[in-house]
């Protein structure tokens, strides 16, 4: 099975907040939305409204954190593999190459990555229109595993 994630990059941590609160107005549940951002530039909700983090590393060394629904997916995926840096987890999620080359770039230049799980294909279109209203960038969709558990289990 496969799910529609669309990622969308933010400029500041103050830009993530008003586009997740944003979000939340136009009706998406914040058990859907999760942040990817370099440690020095977490956003309030990722605390307050999307359950804490997971700390992850890029190729690079660079640690980052992961909050919302890719924090839970990427602890289960860790406890299940030796992935460990971000990149390999979004190749379990099966994240097309040049989709995690833009969100590593992404993060390596001190801006936030917010993720949506789409599972509503009727949501697409309030989604795409809250993150450009919102200002943010760089926004994309990618069909993606639904399950890492089981990728990454094969491939071991």
């Amino acid at each position: 099975m496969t799910r529609i994630l669309v990622f969308a990059s933010a400029f500041s941590r103050l830009h993530a907040d008003l586009t997740i609160v944003r979000l939340k107005r136009a009706g998406i549940a914040p058990s859907l939305i999760s942040i990817i951002h370099p440690l020095s530039s977490r956003p309030n909700s990722a605390k307050c409204w999307l359950g804490g983090s997971a700390k992850l590393r890029l190729k690079s060394g660079e640690k980052i954190a992961a909050s919302g629904f890719l924090r839970q997916l990427f602890e289960e995926s860790r406890h299940d593999s030796t992935a460990d840096s971000f990149d390999e987890m979004l190749c379990s999620l099966g994240l097309p190459h040049e989709n995690r080359l833009s969100l590593e770039d992404t993060l390596l230049e001190n801006r936030v990555v917010i993720a949506i799980d789409a599972i509503d294909k009727a949501e697409f279109p309030t989604v795409f229109q809250t993150l450009q209203r919102s200002g943010a960038e760089k926004i994309f969709a990618a069909d993606v595993a639904r399950s890492p558990k089981r990728k990454l289990a094969a491939a071991a």
